[in-house]
């Protein structure tokens, strides 16, 4: 597929985008309410069947062509995990992935028991959290569809630099704030 360095998608584009969306919405809200290692999972199993459809096509378009399914399928996969999770933590009380954990470990901190007793108990909490991902929502989108030209230009630094990077890096994150400082 090639790129137009447009941000948003084409018609043509968003029909071919839609079904693997719809499957992956479909994949990934199971594995939202039950605990199998958050949303790699059903990433990996809706990219494998978005592959296995795109190998029965006439013009099969994974590999050197590139496949918008291919993003379109996990990434939603991935998503409708990702928010079912939350609705499990706040519905039900159970922490299905890591991040829900973490979450509901910040609750019990400050004496709230999440499940469907939260909602009549601290409703101003429950509504606050919810509008908070609706708004963070939007603050990435602001942020990153400027970026997005910068996060593609990555992709053309050859493979062996980013492998020796990426240990580097892991290193320098991982230094005391005051050595960090001194040796950038």
């Amino acid at each position: 597929m090639n790129s137009s360095g447009r941000p948003f998608l084409s018609r043509k584009e968003f029909g071919e985008a839609l079904p693997a969306w719809l499957r992956g919405t479909a994949i990934g809200l199971p594995f939202g309410v039950i605990p199998v290692g958050g949303a790699d999972v059903p990433t990996f199993m809706s990219y494998g069947l978005e592959r296995k459809l795109d190998s029965k096509r006439k013009d099969p378009q994974f590999g050197d062509k590139g496949a918008i399914r291919g993003l379109a399928g996990p990434e939603s996969a991935g998503s409708a995990t990702t928010g079912i999770a939350m609705g499990a933590l706040l519905a039900l009380g159970l922490p299905i992935s890591a991040t829900a954990a973490i979450m509901l470990a910040a609750f019990r901190q400050y004496g709230l028991q999440p499940g469907p007793l939260l909602f009549d108990r601290s409703p101003e909490l429950v509504w606050g959290l919810l509008a908070s991902f609706f708004i963070a929502m939007i603050v990435l989108l602001i942020i990153n569809l400027p970026f997005a030209p910068l996060w593609a230009k990555l992709l053309k630094i050859p493979d062996p630099y980013l492998y020796a990077a990426s240990p580097c890096s892991a290193g320098w994150a991982s230094m005391p704030p005051r050595r960090r400082s001194s040796s950038s």
